[in-house]
């Protein structure tokens, strides 16, 4: 090869190699630009659509989640508060302390046997026994349980369980178990095989109070016609009748016994003078005995007149000025979480627009409906549908 050629070739990689430099220098140099000159330098302007294909909005003006909304067509309200379930009943557990030992005892040899065991629960404890099958046996067996004697004398499966005193129990037990003397036998023996040594527990498991707290908006206290307290009692135990007791801001509205039998749907009357309808109230239920559910609570508010979902939102000097000289404009929107037919009439300001869509977003430009200051939108839902998110953003 000439030499001519080598240069040649030395002369092209140095050119690459200097090409790869400017294409360096200028991805950086675009990175480190302002986004809004970098947009201008690509050609990307801020009508661009997002994913969605919504235009990026500059600032949210309004943000909410109505969740369901109805027509209310009866002027019917209803609050919906959670289940409750209160209880008082007897918990049975059990535990296996040792699967087999063997107890006896002869002339030369006392084979006795010591077991322990824990109690964490002393406090809850109703009723505590001792189980275990006996195998084989011969002569009288005792038994102690914390040094106190539990039972002494011949022992049959079919005198297990044995019970424990309660007062006789620790934290930390012992028991011990001896086989008799032969005695006069003196080439026999007495013993007893035990299988399956279980301590049986019985606890007091009880929940016989539980609170909820509901709240009623400042609409629907204005409002107000009357109001009722509905739910259903389900027993969990049967032949217990347990004495329900409801009280409603520290005021009992019911207290009876419960008939399990019966599991229609009750109602109660909310006094004026006890249901606050203008804020918080407290649910309180108590039993004596049983174990209940209290289902399908709700406090229905009839109204005098309906109500819809009413929100305030507002437009600062700065937005009202680029409002009116046409930098920006202001949009209604809302999102669903179906294709459902959704019908409402919307009022901004007082100003009425129609929404009759089935798709799962509705906007609307209301920029010229608007009010420099306070501002208000209200839904009056034609049919019932849920709103995953309603708002009014600047774009």
């Amino acid at each position: 090869m000439s030499i001519a050629n080598k240069r040649g070739q030395a002369d092209g990689g140095s050119v690459y190699i200097l090409i790869l430099l400017m294409a360096f220098f200028i991805v950086i140099y675009v990175i480190l630009l302002p986004p809004t000159e970098r947009g201008e330098l690509l050609n990307i302007t801020s009508a661009e659509t997002s994913a969605t294909g919504e235009a990026p909005a500059k600032t949210v003006v309004l943000s909410e989640s109505p969740g369901k909304v109805y027509s209310f067509s009866s002027n019917l309200q209803t609050i919906n508060i959670e289940p409750i379930h209160v209880y008082s009943r007897d918990e049975s557990k059990s535990f296996t302390l040792i699967k087999s030992m063997t107890v006896s005892r002869n002339l030369l040899k006392d084979n006795f046997k010591t077991v322990y065991f824990d109690l964490a629960d002393l406090a809850e404890l109703k009723e505590v026994k001792l189980f275990f099958l006996i195998t084989e046996s011969k002569g009288p067996i005792t038994v102690y349980l914390n040094g106190k004697l539990l039972y002494e004398g011949l022992l049959t499966s079919s005198q297990m369980p044995l019970e424990l005193p309660l007062i006789n129990l620790q934290d930390k037990n012992k028991l011990e178990f001896y086989s008799a003397s032969p005695g006069a036998r003196i080439f026999s023996s007495n013993y007893y095989i035990l299988q399956d040594v279980q301590l049986i527990k019985t606890l007091k498991v009880e929940k016989t109070s539980a609170s909820r707290t509901f709240y009623v908006s400042e609409d629907i206290g204005d409002k107000l016609s009357r109001a009722t307290l509905t739910y259903f009692v389900t027993c969990n135990q049967i032949n217990q009748n347990p004495m329900l007791t409801i009280t409603l801001n520290s005021r009992e509205i019911f207290k009876d016994t419960i008939f399990c039998e019966y599991l229609e749907e009750r109602s109660l009357p909310l006094a004026k003078t006890i249901l606050n309808a203008y804020g918080r109230n407290k649910l309180d239920v108590s039993i004596d005995k049983g174990d209940i559910n209290v289902d399908e609570v709700k406090v229905k508010a009839e109204l005098n007149k309906a109500v819809f979902p009413t929100y305030t939102f507002d437009i600062s000097s700065d937005l009202w000025t680029k409002l009116q000289s046409g930098d920006s404009k202001l949009y209604f929107r809302m999102k669903f979480p179906d294709t459902s037919h959704k019908r409402a009439k919307l009022y901004v300001q007082g100003e009425l627009f129609n929404m009759d869509t089935s798709a799962t977003s509705y906007e609307k430009d209301i920029s010229a409906m608007i009010d420099n200051g306070a501002n208000s939108i209200k839904v009056e839902p034609s049919n019932n549908f849920e709103i995953l998110n309603l708002k009014i953003v600047e774009q």
